[in-house]
């Protein structure tokens, strides 16, 4: 399983890596007030995530945000499609945080990898379309293991990027968030409520102490700068990927070894 989440967290750097750097923290430091607008699934409605993010913002900066909940549990991207002009348009935001892929990928909702794509692309371009200056920025969210990834018929990375090329063919700002949560579990000496199944023992393992979760919060960093770098001077993605396997392969075997 370790393996398989260092292949993951890769793969989500070097994708990450292709698409643009946030704008909306710049604008909250210079003061500006912002409505941002969070869509997806139960891990945004329920989540504590939303919250948290207010509050580290206004924490930061001298700007405030308007947060609004537009998600819905239960939901996937073709809901979020039908829904998008009366949760998210007619709300105005300055910045929209989504995500849908984690419940895209659930067997029973019978989504295919394909209409994921297609999903966010009008998500995307309807947003666009109708407020040409919102932030648009996409979400993955965690991994997962056991009985959750069996629902997900064992493809959740292959909806996840989907939701990547999207974010890249449409120069969005992308977030992956399984190695913040590792930063942060080790940060605060708990797992965060488990978003999937196993995550939080598997956390517990990589991030056990404030130690680890600045190891990892200096690698997320140090690798996505390597990455843009090595993409900058078109270096084989190929080489790039296997760079990072090797790297954060390298920083588990030393914090949890096997």
């Amino acid at each position: 399983m370790l393996r398989a989440v260092i292949l993951f967290i890769a793969s989500s750097l070097l994708s990450a890596s292709l698409v643009a750097a946030p704008q909306f923290m710049q604008r909250l430091a210079n003061g500006e007030s912002l409505t941002v607008v969070v869509y997806g699934t139960s891990l945004t409605e329920r989540g504590a995530w939303p919250e948290l993010m207010q509050a580290e913002l206004h924490r930061r900066y001298k700007g405030r945000i308007h947060l609004i909940n537009g998600a819905m549990s239960g939901q996937t991207s073709k809901w979020g499609v039908m829904n998008i002009e009366d949760r998210v348009i007619q709300k105005r935001p300055d910045v929209l945080f989504i995500e849908f892929a984690i419940n895209d990928a659930h067997r029973r909702f019978e989504i295919d990898v394909d209409d994921t794509r297609r999903n966010f692309r009008r998500m995307v371009q309807r947003v666009k379309k109708a407020l040409p200056e919102c932030e648009i920025i996409l979400m993955t969210m965690s991994d997962a293991k056991g009985e959750a990834e069996y629902n997900r018929q064992f493809r959740l990375h292959e909806y996840y990027q989907a939701v990547r090329d999207v974010a890249a063919e449409n120069g969005l700002t992308l977030i992956d968030l399984f190695l913040a949560r590792l930063a942060r579990a080790g940060t605060i000496g708990y797992c965060p409520p488990e978003a999937t199944r196993g995550e939080a023992a598997l956390i517990a393992r990589l991030s056990p102490d404030p130690q680890a979760a600045r190891v990892w919060a200096d690698l997320a960093q140090t690798l996505g700068l390597r990455a843009r770098r090595g993409r900058a001077v078109n270096l084989d993605p190929a080489a790039l990927l296997l760079d990072m396997v090797l790297t954060i392969d390298k920083t588990a075997g030393t914090l949890a070894p096997r």
